[in-house]
């Protein structure tokens, strides 16, 4: 590639460097004419074979010292061609010294009169029979043009500016002396040259050194005159013009040979050769014209259509040319043209910035790094792109930021660019300072706030071990998926996608924690922005749901049940023995059972003429209609409470009251539903207890001290559980005695459910992290029964503050538990029938019916019948076999009789169904059935949501995901395209690349590096997709080109260093690569071998007994790109006769199995050892073993295998 010394003008573009090394190759060419003309003569000289020596008989030989000198600058020129090493340049220089010296000195011959004697050095006898003067001796012309390009070729390659211009000027006179001569010769104007035998230029000599000065212009494309003409835009007419101007004088010399052929004398022959020259010329120089004139049209709309989409461009730009001094430095730069938007940006008027300079608006930027980075764009060619640049822009008077950029569109002249972001900056600045207390927020909040990049954790809050299990400080730097199901790793990664787009993402996911607990979590996440504004990955609140969800999933169950609920209800509350009734919200009666009937001593005439304040002991009314209200304003959703009531005879009994409502489509409360609980017994008997309680607890504090005299069960343990000190009422709780509760710990007497919880909470306790633990459990009873108990422990420490026991104090609440459980599930069974027993059915979103045994439609809602197209009344006059479309009809009415027989409680399918208007749409039904006491299906129950929309976009998007798959795929067959086939001879090398359904990074190559080393490795790139296949393919090509001398190829660890070094994953989107290199030495069968992280090769040798044996090559390094610093180190491996080695890649000893576990490296070990026990396994056998074991049948991760046989 040609480019361009420091001082020279560049070259433009990729198109204007291709031409130059064209333009470099044609001048090598013309050197290597030259070079084996002048050899020809020289040939000619020593075999007397006059013919070589000269074009034409009558014209002059070309000399040897002529020759000579030909030759060593056609060599010195081919030396110093394009961009050669600093020895080439030195050495072609040397050559043109010594031509020119030797020219040198026939000049001062012939300046002198002397003799030095070097005319007959070379071929004598030969020369001395040539009647001359100076037998020998080249013309005085030939010498000084010689002379004059010796100059030019010595001074080709240097860069100070007055030396180029010497060298340019003895280019053009030395071309100009050869040049007349061919003119001279081809007019026969011999005296020009005065070419008698003894002092005329050679023709062959002059057409010489016109090809050697064409080569030397050629030497540097980069240097006038051949930039200028690379520079130009009209480059081609231009060149066509000088060609015309070089062969004009071949045109009228042939035409006057021509003339002179026919008849006519010399002189008329000359002016009509000229006359004929003359007309070619001028209809070619008209046609050139005629270019020219479309191609200036051309230009003018270019520059229009340039000027209007400057104009049209939201940033400022101006085009500036460079203002130099007198020895070439740039001092200022020139508007040359701005477009709309930087005359708005620095308000001022276009024709107050055009013409004038840079430095007249910014004086003090003539200091600035700022003009020294623009001056060093103009001079290197390379763009200038500066973010979030700081400069005092003097036009505005004021501190600004920019992202600017500046590119150089030819000769002096830059293009500049640049968009204010100084609002940008301030506002990412603040984001950063909220983004601060924002963590300082985090750290102290009970959900977890997270900052993840690149699929890793950048940073969590404290809170995460209480979700997680470990603390913040483990999950750092860990990957994501560490914590999410496999079987979640697609959904969880495209919401992940759909954030770093930009989109914020509500979503409920599964995580399994450190100790392999799933939990369920509510996830905000959305886009992280850093101080400058740019995305840097994602920040995300979680929030613990296992309780919410567990309540989803009960009431899915509830849904479940709410047929059967919603037609029982009436019997329910019929046959409840819990007191239950409907009110409106002022408090009358509208439903009730016999329980309410039966618990206030009214029969249900005379009680639905009564209101509930009426039946409400005055001191309880008040607090009963603040519940109410509460309810009404939506501040509670249910209301329960222990009062009493005025019975029918007069006397007062006790209620336990669970209120609850029921709200009418627009959210209002419409009823209330009350239950009642006759607690009068409870009560009575609960105070008599209490009483009794109270004169116990007083009794044994006067006899015993806190713990032995406490009627709640008490104990002190040491910290390891053993019981120490214990109340009698622990003894009590739990049924051993004294003596032998007094050898137990306390895990002995936990019920084992409870036991990992409390372990757990235990040092969080000793720790002070939780001060108190209560909790709910069952302790084990001596007679082998389970009792609840209210558990408080805490931690007694020193004066120190040293832990030193553990007090436990617990309540025994089984019959409570026990009653409460069975009051609990009583009240949500009624309560849930009671909510929803109205309007569960026509307020449903979907559509819902409830169907005959024999098909026939009962009740049906509106979304049913909008969904179907049919008004109520007809939609009951048909059967749900008659809407069903035909393919679907067997698979339901199977379904429908195995709910009959009692096979299924429940079904659900995707089916389609046929519309009034004969359109076919999508349904997702859900059937359930109502049975009587014996057991048979009275009516089905359905609920159909039209899924129509959403079939069809699931069969868009399966499109799109057939299209995404086969451009993958034609990536991947690419990637394996380029990987070798294969080698023979005495090491044997086979390969296979067996890609996943996704496009992977691995990557191989093999190859001899000389006839003693072959060189082998293998590369895996972490992640999928796009990125990691273009990094191994930019690996393998870097090897491939021998970028890396043969002595680093050689040495493995030095190229893992060398590596290491230039593709380290902060620089490559945090993708490191795990590489296996090896280099083997055919002549001391070793093998030499490094390992970056990649699994270890297998090296399979048969002994004596004929018995395989497998050694492994093992890994001792980090991958590549993983850390700047890592040090890799090379081992050896002596190779026996007959050795097969495999190298491969980690997926394929990672591979899933039909259980869902992963192959182990060992088990892969075996399964390769063992055909390697065959002489004819190859890796093909190993690939369809592989095949084999997938659950599939295909493979879940690409991975790569290298098979090396050695004779």
């Amino acid at each position: 590639m040609i480019q361009a010394a420091k001082g020279g003008v560049p070259l433009e573009s990729a198109p204007d460097r291709r031409t130059a090394a064209v333009l470099v190759r044609l001048g090598r060419v013309a050197a290597a004419v030259v070079l084996v003309l002048s050899l020809l003569d020289l040939l000619g000289w020593a075999t007397a074979t006059d013919w070589l020596t000269r074009i034409h008989p009558a014209w002059p030989p070309m000399a040897p010292w002529a020759a000579l000198w030909l030759a060593g600058l056609a060599v010195a020129i081919l030396l110093q061609s394009g961009n050669p090493p600093p020895g080439r340049i030195w050495a072609g220089r040397a050559i043109a010294m010594l031509v020119g010296a030797a020219s040198l000195a026939v000049i001062s011959e012939y300046a002198t009169g002397l003799k030095l004697g070097i005319d007959e050095m070379w071929f004598g006898q030969a020369v001395r029979a040539m009647p001359s003067d100076w037998p020998g001796r080249p013309a005085v012309s030939a010498a000084m043009a010689t002379f004059l390009l010796c100059s030019a070729v010595a001074l080709s390659q240097v860069e100070q500016r007055a030396l180029r211009a010497i060298s340019l000027a003895c280019l053009a006179v030395a071309a100009a002396t050869p040049w007349v001569a061919v003119l001279a010769y081809l007019l026969d104007s011999m005296d020009l040259v005065d070419a008698g035998e003894a002092a005329g230029i050679a023709m062959s000599t002059a057409l010489g050194l016109l090809l050697l000065s064409w080569a030397t212009s050629l030497t540097r494309p980069d240097r006038n005159p051949v930039s200028w003409l690379l520079a130009q835009p009209n480059r081609g007419g231009l060149v066509r013009l000088g060609f015309l101007f070089l062969g004009f004088p071949f045109i009228v010399a042939l035409a006057r040979y021509t003339f002179v052929s026919l008849g006519s004398g010399t002189d008329a022959a000359l002016a009509q050769s000229a006359a004929f020259g003359t007309a070619i010329a001028a209809g070619i120089a008209f046609r050139l014209v005629g270019r020219e004139q479309r191609l200036l049209v051309a230009v003018a709309a270019d520059r229009t259509l340039l000027r209007a989409a400057a104009d049209g461009m939201l940033d400022p730009q101006v085009l500036l040319e460079a203002v130099r001094d007198p020895v070439g430095r740039v001092v200022d730069f020139r508007y040359l043209m701005v477009n709309r938007a930087a005359c708005a940006y620095l308000k001022v008027a276009t024709d107050d910035l055009v013409g004038h300079n840079l430095l007249q608006f910014s004086p003090g930027m003539s200091s600035s790094a700022l003009f020294a980075r623009y001056i060093q764009c103009l001079a290197d060619g390379k763009p200038l792109i500066l973010s979030d640049w700081q400069h005092y822009n003097e036009v505005l008077a004021a501190n600004r930021r920019y992202d600017l950029s500046a590119t150089r569109a030819g000769p002096d002249l830059l293009i500049l660019s640049w968009t204010d972001v100084t609002e940008r900056f301030d506002n990412a600045r603040l984001l950063a300072l909220s983004e601060q207390r924002y963590r300082l927020l985090a750290e102290n909040a009970a959900d977890v706030v997270c900052h993840i990049r690149d699929g890793r954790w950048v940073w969590v809050s404290p809170s995460i071990e209480s979700v997680l299990d470990e603390p913040a400080e483990y999950w750092i730097g860990r990957d994501v998926r560490e914590v999410i199901p496999p079987e979640d790793f697609a959904a969880s990664a495209a919401k992940l996608a759909t954030v770093v787009q930009g989109v914020a993402v509500k979503e409920r996911m599964r995580v399994i924690s450190a100790r392999g607990i799933t939990h369920w979590l509510d996830v905000h996440a959305k886009p992280f922005y850093d101080e400058d504004g740019s995305q840097d990955g994602v920040t995300a609140t979680l929030r613990l749901a296992d309780d919410q969800v567990a309540a989803e999933e009960a009431t899915e169950r509830a849904r479940r049940l709410q047929a059967m609920a919603d037609a029982r209800y009436r019997r329910l509350m019929d046959n409840s023995v819990v007191p239950t009734s409907l009110n409106t919200v002022d408090g009358r009666f509208v439903l009730v059972n016999q329980a309410m009937c039966d618990f206030f001593g009214y029969d249900a005439d005379a009680l639905l003429h009564k209101t509930w304040h009426e039946l409400t002991a005055p001191e309880y009314q008040e607090r009963s209609r603040a519940a109410v209200d509460e309810m009404l304003a939506d501040r509670r959703e249910a209301y329960r409470t222990t009062k009493q009531y005025i019975h029918a005879d007069g006397h007062r009994i006790w209620g336990d009251l669970q209120l609850s409502r029921i709200n009418n489509p627009d959210g209002e409360v419409e009823h209330l539903i009350r239950q009642i609980i006759d607690i009068t017994e409870q009560v009575e008997s609960r105070r008599r207890l209490e009483e009794a309680r109270i004169k116990k607890v007083e009794a044994d504090a006067l006899a015993r001290g806190l713990i032995d005299n406490s009627i709640i069960a008490t104990a002190l343990a040491n910290l390891d559980g053993r019981l120490v000190q214990f109340n009698q009422a622990m003894c009590d709780l739990v049924g051993y005695d004294a003596s032998t509760l007094a050898t137990m710990r306390w895990q002995d007497i936990t019920s084992s459910e409870y036991l990992e919880a409390e372990l757990d909470a235990i040092p969080a306790v000793i720790s002070g992290e939780i001060g108190i633990y209560r909790a709910r459990k069952k302790f084990l009873h001596a007679d082998g029964r389970r009792v609840w108990g209210y558990l408080s422990l805490s931690v007694l420490r020193n004066a120190d503050g040293d832990p030193q026991h553990l007090i436990a104090q617990v309540a025994d609440i089984t019959a409570d538990v026990e009653m409460r459980e069975q009051l609990e599930e009583a009240r949500r069974l009624q309560s849930v029938a009671d909510a929803r027993y109205r309007r569960s059915m026509d307020n449903a979103a979907i559509g819902m019916c409830l169907i005959t045994p024999e098909g026939r439609f009962e009740e049906v809602n509106e979304a049913l019948c909008q969904l179907f197209g049919y008004d109520a009344e007809t939609l009951k006059t048909k059967t749900w076999q008659e809407l069903t479309a035909p393919n679907y009809l067997d698979a339901d009415l199977q379904k429908v009789e195995d709910v009959r027989e009692g096979r299924l409680e429940s079904y659900r399918m995707l089916k389609q169904y046929i519309r009034a208007d004969g359109r076919l749409i999508w349904g997702d039904l859900s059937v359930s059935c109502i049975r009587d006491e014996r057991g048979r299906v009275e009516n089905f129950v359905s609920q159909i949501a039209d899924i129509t929309a959403a079939v069809e976009a699931n069969e868009r998007n399966a499109l799109l995901n057939q299209r995404i798959t086969e451009e993958l795929h034609t990536a991947a067959a690419y990637v394996e395209s380029i990987l070798p086939r294969g080698l023979t001879g005495e090491v044997s090398v086979s390969s296979r690349y067996l890609p996943s359904r996704e496009l992977g990074g691995d990557c191989f190559d093999y190859l001899w590096v000389d006839d003693d080393h072959l060189m082998v490795y293998l590369i895996d790139v972490s992640g999928h997709g796009i990125e990691p296949a273009l990094l191994a393919v930019s690996l393998q090509n870097l090897l491939r080109s021998r970028t890396f001398n043969t002595e680093t190829l050689l040495a493995p660890e030095a190229v893992l260093t060398e590596l290491n070094r230039h593709f380290q994953m902060d620089q490559q989107s945090e993708h490191y690569f795990t590489m296996w290199y090896g280099i083997y030495n055919r002549n001391t069968r070793s093998l030499h071998y490094a390992n970056a992280g990649a699994p270890p090769a297998f090296a399979f040798h048969s002994g004596s007994e004929g018995l395989t044996t497998a050694t492994e090559l093992p890994s001792n390094s980090l991958p590549v790109g993983a850390f700047a610093n890592t040090q890799f180190t090379t081992d050896s491996y002596s190779v026996p006769p007959g050795c097969r080695i495999l190298i491969f890649s980690d997926g394929a000893s990672e591979q899933i199995l039909a259980d869902g576990t992963h192959l182990s490296l060992n088990a892969f070990k075996s399964l390769t050892t063992r055909l390697a026990a065959s002489p004819d396994w190859s890796i093909d056998d190993l690939v369809d073993e592989l095949r084999h074991m997938t659950p599939a049948g295909f493979f879940e991760d690409d991975f790569s295998l290298i098979q090396l046989t050695f004779d």
